[in-house]
């Protein structure tokens, strides 16, 4: 038994390893980059490179964090901020006497608006190119030659921009005075069944002076303008032909071809800025009849530099065989305007239109 006892205590004597021995034979991890340095300090950060070599993933779940704790962090400087100027303002205005609120900017009127309450001194500014014009217009040149046009007020009855091609390519203002007793007389006995040109025709046929004035938005020059009025004249003369108004080859096709070649000459070589008005003055000739034909006269800077004025004697020879008497330059011009297709400025003719409601000028309203 005591045998026995003794092989048992010495079998278990062989399995049990000193301590030393144990701690000598466990295998061991090297590492291959150089000791960390301890952090001793609870929550202390730890090296970038320890992030970046061993946990990636929490390197990156890291960087996300301190990424959304930064922009936490200006959210509430920012709210704080906010809080701080809103408090300011409260503040002085609650220090203040009274709160003034400013109104919301009014719509604007695309109808002629006045700048000035002196109405011989008052401006009406075109709603798409900001250019201002006169209400009553200064006595032209052309006017300073005739006594009988002397106390003739012209007044502005609408306006509006010429565009070229599919661009729109805004190029000058024009804008149409006329007799202002003459187009008082006129609104009295308007008629809406008539079209504006038929209304604007029978006022030039009846001797009403008016002016068309023309204002570039860009720079350009005369050889320029005169072709777009040319341009005009022969598309009207085509037109009048077409309707049977003007015969082929008659005086009064002569002599409208003749104003042509005279307002190709009358025009000079040279630039016109941006903002500089050139008129084209229509005048009443001194013929006893009606229709009366009208004269065209050019005037820039004050100064008249080209005229049209109709033959008498073929005027009396054509009168009493033509169909349209007073088919002139000058009517013709203006006409073109406002003619009932292919007019020359759509928002020109449609201000005119306006212009000659009674309601619209109210110092003309019946």
């Amino acid at each position: 038994m005591l045998a026995s006892n003794t092989q048992l205590l010495s079998r278990a004597a062989r399995l049990v390893v000193p301590r030393s021995v144990a701690a000598r034979k466990l295998s061991t991890f090297t590492p291959s980059y150089p000791p960390l340095p301890s952090f001793s300090a609870p929550g202390a950060a730890r090296p970038a490179f320890f992030h970046s070599s061993f946990h990636p993933i929490a390197a990156s779940s890291s960087a996300a964090s301190s990424r959304t704790a930064q922009r936490s962090a200006r959210g509430a400087s920012t709210a704080l901020a906010l809080l701080f100027g809103f408090s300011a303002s409260v503040i002085s205005l609650s220090n203040a006497d009274t709160l003034k609120l400013d109104a919301a900017p009014a719509a604007q009127d695309k109808s002629l608006t006045g700048v000035a309450p002196d109405a011989s001194k008052q401006l009406v500014v075109d709603p798409d190119t900001s250019l201002g014009f006169p209400l009553y217009l200064p006595t032209p040149a052309s006017f300073k030659s005739s006594s009988a046009q002397d106390q003739s007020k012209l007044r502005l009855v609408g306006l509006g921009v010429r565009t070229v091609s599919f661009l729109r390519v805004r190029v000058y203002v024009a804008a149409l005075y006329i007799d202002e007793n003459k187009l008082q007389e006129r609104l009295t006995r308007a008629s809406n069944d008539k079209t504006l040109e038929q209304n604007v025709k029978e006022l030039l046929d009846d001797g009403t002076a008016a002016v068309i004035r023309i204002v570039p938005v860009r720079n350009t020059d005369f050889n320029h303008l005169r072709d777009g009025f040319i341009r005009a004249l022969q598309n009207r003369l085509k037109k009048a032909i077409k309707d049977a108004r003007v015969q082929t080859d008659s005086p009064l096709e002569s002599e409208f071809q003749l104003a042509i070649h005279q307002i190709k000459d009358s025009f000079p070589r040279g630039s016109v800025p941006k903002g500089s008005p050139l008129d084209l003055v229509i005048l009443p000739t001194a013929v006893n009849s009606k229709p009366v034909p009208a004269s065209l006269n050019f005037e820039y800077d004050g100064q008249v530099f080209g005229q049209v004025t109709p033959n008498k004697d073929e005027v009396q020879q054509s009168s009493a065989n033509a169909v349209d008497p007073a088919f002139t330059a000058a009517r013709e011009l203006a006409l073109a305007y406002f003619a009932d297709v292919g007019e020359i400025s759509t928002p020109f003719k449609n201000s005119v239109q306006q212009g000659f409601q009674p309601q619209s000028i109210p110092s003309l309203a019946a």
